[in-house]
């Protein structure tokens, strides 16, 4: 697969429902003569369309066996859903016929590559990590130090990487996932809110927008409380003073088929607690909700003249409920149009309290600052306002 003479500029490798042409059954436990080392290789990534299986495992037991990346910063493992066909005949297969393989293989490969690893994806049913290492093999995830983490709620083994963070730049949790009554989400967001106090002098960007499939109705859903499963109160982010971009939502749907169309959502936003306490030096804000306190938003809304740096927000509730349609309030818009830096600002399934007196602040604001254009539009049941400025080098 790999020469040293061949692939000197090669810096990316990404594989799609990747089926290694070997069962290795005699050879499956043998290691290769000389290890491969390839210095320019940088980004790995794997994809699959189907639960992270064995295939999988095979392919990264292949590289595990046969390569080592010098220079590995990035190692990314996607569940991807797709319209496409799935070759679920093949899974099937291979899950019932092919050959098992270590289960830590995952956690073996990005222990060999710890000292250069900066950026790790780990995401979707199947993936297995830190199942039976012996312990000092499992105090070597201590070592593991990332820049960059992007995980699905559904992944094993989240725990022992959010422990040992230190030095976060930015955490992700968006992937899509099929709930399970087995997963413990109530620890794992716990784990999560930790590794964020615990990282929060480097934190710059966060996103938490998990993304589930479930075939129980919106009803049953709010029932069963897991709005709380996800709650997520934003007094954890006070001292994240590095912090630039934060998006904090939830998406819930009956079927994979309809992820294509968000209005078939059961569940459209979090529920978000002293939204009062995001830092006023972010860049970009996106808050979808379900359930917030009124009170809460008046009084976030009062300190929007601060957020001298924003660029882009987003607040809205969702449709699903009646009770969560707001009011806009004209001085809401009138502060956020007068920073300095905003570009876009949007407000999902709210009324506007005088469209008349927005219109008239627009044109006061594009009259005192030339250059400056603001165009409102508005599609139910959202507004929108792009504003646009000449450079200052123009």
């Amino acid at each position: 697969m790999f020469e040293r003479a061949t692939c000197t500029n090669l810096k990316k490798l990404a594989f799609g429902d990747v089926l290694i042409d070997e069962f290795r059954k005699k050879n499956a436990s043998a290691k290769p003569e000389t290890l491969i080392e390839h210095a320019n290789i940088t980004h790995v990534i794997i994809k699959s369309s189907t639960t992270i299986s064995k295939k999988e495992r095979w392919l990264i037991d292949f590289l595990h066996r046969t390569v080592f990346f010098k220079r590995l910063k990035s190692f990314r493992i996607q569940k991807v859903f797709t319209d496409e066909y799935s070759p679920e005949i093949t899974f099937d297969f291979i899950e019932k016929y092919g050959q098992d393989i270590d289960e830590d293989v995952v956690t073996k490969f990005i222990l060999r590559h710890r000292s250069t690893l900066k950026e790790l994806e780990i995401g979707g049913s199947g993936l297995k990590i830190n199942q039976s290492l012996p312990p000092k093999e499992a105090e070597k995830f201590k070592t593991v130090q990332l820049e960059s983490f992007i995980f699905s709620l559904d992944g094993s083994g989240l725990p022992a990487f959010l422990k040992s963070q230190n030095k976060l730049q930015t955490l992700n949790c968006s992937h899509i996932f099929k709930l399970h009554p087995r997963f413990d989400f109530w620890a794992l967001t716990s784990n999560i809110f930790d590794c964020i106090i615990k990282n929060a002098p480097t934190l710059s960007e966060v996103k938490i927008y998990p993304i589930f499939i479930s075939d129980s109705p919106r009803q049953k859903l709010l029932q069963d409380n897991v709005l709380s499963m996800f709650a997520v109160n934003c007094k954890i982010f006070s001292d994240c003073l590095a912090l630039r971009k934060l998006i904090l939502g939830l998406h819930a749907y009956r079927q994979e088929e309809d992820l294509a169309n968000p209005k078939l959502a059961t569940l459209m936003g979090n529920r978000l607690t002293n939204i009062q306490f995001i830092p006023n030096h972010i860049l970009e804000l996106c808050l979808p909700v379900e359930e917030y306190s009124r009170d809460e938003l008046e009084l976030f809304a009062n300190s929007f003249p601060k957020f001298l740096k924003l660029k882009s927000f987003y607040f809205g509730t969702s449709q699903l409920n009646p009770l969560n349609a707001y009011l806009i309030k004209s001085l809401w818009i009138r502060s956020l149009l007068s920073l300095p830096e905003i570009e876009r600002i949007e407000f999902h399934n709210g009324r506007l309290e005088d469209e008349e007196k927005v219109k008239e602040f627009i044109t006061d604001i594009c009259n005192a600052n030339f250059g400056t254009d603001i165009n409102m539009t508005h599609v139910y049941p959202r507004y929108t306002f792009v504003i646009s400025r000449l450079s200052q080098h123009s």
